[in-house]
Formats: C-alpha cells, structure tokens, sequence
C-alpha cells in the first residue's frame, strides 16, 4: 500500500543541506534591511512571512515575523517579546526590550509566560510601533498579517549546515490546510522557517492539529503550535 501520508519519509532517507545563496537570500528577504527607513510607517506589506520557533511552557510555538536582514554577524537581541497566556495557546501581547534592561542578554527567548507578579514593562495588546514603523507580512494563505519585526545575522545564512531544506511545511489555520515547501534556518539557538512562496491546498488530505505548522526535520515531524498575532 502507497505511503499517503507526505509527513512521513522513507526509512534513512534526509534532506540535504544548503548553503543560502545572494539570490535566494535576496528572494527571502527583499527590502527587509533597514525598512524603516525606507518606508515610513509600514514596513513592506509585501514581505513573505517567515516564522519563529520557540519553545516555552514545554511546548513547541510560532508566530508570524518580518525578517530584518542585519550584515554582517552584528548580534543583536531581538526588539520584541511574545506574552503568552500560562497554557502557551494565546499571545496575551508584546513588550517592547528596553536599553538597559533587556538588550543585556542577546541570547533571552522572545516568547514568555508571565511569572506571578511579574511587572512587563511597556505591556501591549497589539504589536507595539517601534520607530514608528508597523511591520506586516503575507502568510500562506496569502493575508496580510501583523508581524513582529526579527533580526537576522547576515552571518547565520553562510553557517554549514545552518540552513536546510525541509520538505514541504503543513500550515493549518483555523480548519483550512496549505502547504508550501520550505527551508530552516538555525542560529545561535534560534530556529526560523522561510516558505518559498504562497501556500496551496495539499492534493492529499493531511491530518494536522488546528492552528499548527508542521513540518520533517531529520525524519522526524516537528509540530508547532500556530499563535495568531494580535492586531494593530
């Protein structure tokens, strides 16, 4: 009987790894270096989503990101962290990392669950302005969705082995199911999902969670849970 479902490979079988090149890392990230200076206001709607991975609350989550191409290898911490609820199914919001008090550690998580009585400073239900600029993104599903804004090290694509080829993501959102192949970039850590373009209706029916993004990696499925970014 034929193998019918796509998110399991062949015994032994892998996907190879590849370097990026300037022209896919141009695909990938067109205009997205400095856009706030480019575009006031709104950062390039037109921008494909990519997707963070992270894990918190022992679970595995993502979220829409516009990514931010930085030369070079300059580290730098992420500008955004993502509030969950305590069951890490829900963006309660964002918080802006302040000078002094969060950019000491390039290394923190973006996604967080709220200790009890902690203070989150600059605690927003919507994704906060950041020089003025509201970052936006095309999904899958080809919506223009709210984003957090994401930096990446020019450095992180030329890293052996640090960005492959994953098959075909299986994005489900809200019931309706696309899939796209795609890549993985890893980086001092970090994990973060490029789709090479607009998602389509998988032919073959997949079995994937609700609001979930799915994906092979090293013949072995990771599934991530989708949190839907708050407006702006």
């Amino acid at each position: 009987m034929a193998n019918r479902n796509p998110l399991r490979q062949p015994r032994g079988s892998s996907y190879p790894e590849k370097t990026m090149t300037p022209r896919s890392l141009k695909r990938f990230l067109v205009g997205a270096a400095l856009v706030a200076s480019t575009v006031p206001g709104m950062a390039l709607a037109g921008t494909t989503c990519v997707y963070v991975i992270g894990q918190v609350g022992g679970q595995t989550v993502t979220t829409p990101a516009f990514p931010i191409h930085i030369p070079g290898s300059l580290a730098l911490a992420q500008p955004v962290k993502v509030h969950l609820d305590e069951t890490a199914q829900n963006i309660l919001g964002y918080s802006l990392n302040l000078p002094g008090l969060d950019l000491i550690t390039e290394g923190s998580p973006i996604f967080s669950i709220p200790e009890i009585n902690e203070t989150i400073p600059s605690f927003s239900l919507n994704i906060p302005l950041i020089n003025l600029t509201r970052y936006r993104c095309v999904d899958v599903s080809g919506v223009t969705v709210p984003a957090i804004p994401y930096y990446i090290p020019g450095s992180a694509f030329t890293v052996p082995g640090g960005f492959v080829d994953v098959g075909d993501l299986y994005f489900n959102l809200t019931g309706h199911e696309f899939t796209v192949p795609g890549k993985l970039l890893t980086f001092n850590g970090k994990q973060i999902v490029f789709p090479e373009q607009s998602g389509t209706i998988p032919a073959i029916p997949v079995t994937t969670p609700d609001m979930s993004l799915t994906f092979n990696l090293n013949n072995i499925p990771v599934v991530s849970k989708y949190l839907q970014p708050q407006g702006d």
